[in-house]
């Protein structure tokens, strides 16, 4: 029997071309080695080189009939899983972002609040007094009374002053002679006016005339009104009355409602209903509240004299002199003083009290004495008063 065999080499492996008409017998195994050999039956047949290397007896002979083909293998075990690849390098930094677009323009703050009001300047000084004002005219002649009945004779009294020559009143009718009447008071000289309490012409001259100007022992007046008249929108002068207290003692308050300052009170009985009264007071004070938040209020028999403080605003409060701010707290103190004409239209007994007002219970108030009050040469002690004029309409 005829061998064809036909061996080719690639890479290193050996392929058998199994075409043509003679055909190798393989009764066993065959495999083709990874170095390139063929081996039937675990025997080396052909070397890698291509060299035959097996006996051809017993190798060859008749072709068998073709085997069934073999039932499929079974599946292979799943491979093992493949190690985690290493971590990528990292990538190159991105290129900066464009500039962003500017803000618009905020928008303009609120106007700040107005600052509150100063305090108010002290009392002026008294004017100087004002000119004695020209002598009135006198008075018309006072009517004839009726003749008394005829009394017996008088002795002949001394000669009096000559009087001013009055205007001639008409002849009355003659009356019979009455009897001598008591002698009467002594007349004033043409320099003196009498006047007593009883309204009669009595007792010492209460105002002398030297020929230029009069003097008064005792002036009583209901009314002082200028020779020109009062001007328009004043009113009527003159002083009736004054009355004063003055506090030397200290007060404290807490509270955040009206608290009337001890001590520091008034009373008055106008004489007229249309007269005024006008309030005055002067306030020595300190607080432990570093801004203000609170004042002082004028109180009328126990009611706020409301037109006496601000014009109320929302939730501000009103008061006629606010307290102020003193950052000061040792040795120092406070003062406020305010003035206001009021209109009581009243002849009964008349009470002015000035009243502490605070809109927080926190702090203190202390009236005649400074925040800490030690018994020190440089911490004060103070007074406060309040003044009440009678002013005629």
């Amino acid at each position: 029997m005829a061998i064809n065999r036909e061996l080719s080499q690639f890479a290193g492996f050996v392929t058998i071309d199994e075409s043509g008409n003679n055909n190798v017998g393989i009764a066993t195994t065959v495999r083709i080695s990874g170095g390139g050999g063929l081996f039937v039956g675990g025997v080396e047949v052909i070397s890698p080189t291509g060299v035959w290397k097996g006996s051809s007896s017993g190798l060859i002979g008749s072709q068998g009939a073709q085997g069934a083909v073999g039932s499929q293998g079974a599946q292979g075990a799943v491979g093992a899983q493949g190690a985690q690849g290493a971590v990528g390098a990292q990538g190159a930094q991105g290129a900066q972002g464009a500039q962003g677009i500017q803000g618009a323009v905020g928008t303009q703050g609120a106007q700040g609040a107005v600052g509150a009001q100063g305090a108010q300047g002290a009392v002026g000084a008294q004017g100087a007094q004002g000119a004695v004002g020209a002598q009135g005219a006198q008075g018309a002649t006072g009517t004839v009374g009726s003749q008394g009945a005829q009394g017996a004779q008088g002795a002949v009294g001394s000669q009096g002053a000559q009087g001013a020559v009055g205007s001639q009143g008409a002849q009355g009718a003659v009356g019979s002679q009455g009897a001598q009447g008591a002698g009467g008071p002594t007349g004033g000289s043409n320099t003196q006016i009498l006047y007593n309490s009883s309204g009669t012409a009595a007792g010492s001259a209460n105002m002398t005339f030297d020929g230029t100007r009069p003097t008064f022992a005792t002036l009583r007046t209901n009314s002082i009104v200028p020779v020109g008249g009062i001007p328009a929108g004043a009113n009527g002068g003159g002083i009736i009355q004054i009355v004063q207290t003055v506090k030397t003692d200290t007060f404290s308050s807490s509270s955040s409602s009206n608290t009337a300052i001890t001590g520091l009170s008034a009373s008055i009985t106008p004489r007229s209903a249309s007269n005024k009264i006008l309030v005055m007071y002067s306030i020595n004070y300190d607080s432990t509240r570093g801004n203000s938040g609170g004042g002082f209020r004028i109180f009328r028999d126990g009611s706020h004299i409301t037109a006496s403080s601000g014009t109320a605003s929302g939730s501000r409060y009103t008061v006629s002199g606010d307290f102020g701010s003193n950052n000061d707290a040792d040795q120092s103190g406070m003062h406020r003083s305010f003035t206001y004409l009021d209109s009581p239209s009243s002849t009964s007994s008349l009470t002015y009290q000035i009243y502490i007002f605070q809109d927080n219970s926190g702090y203190t108030t202390h009236i005649n004495r400074g925040r800490s009050d030690a018994n020190d040469t440089d911490d004060p002690r103070m007074s406060s008063v309040i003044t009440l004029m009678e002013v005629s309409a």
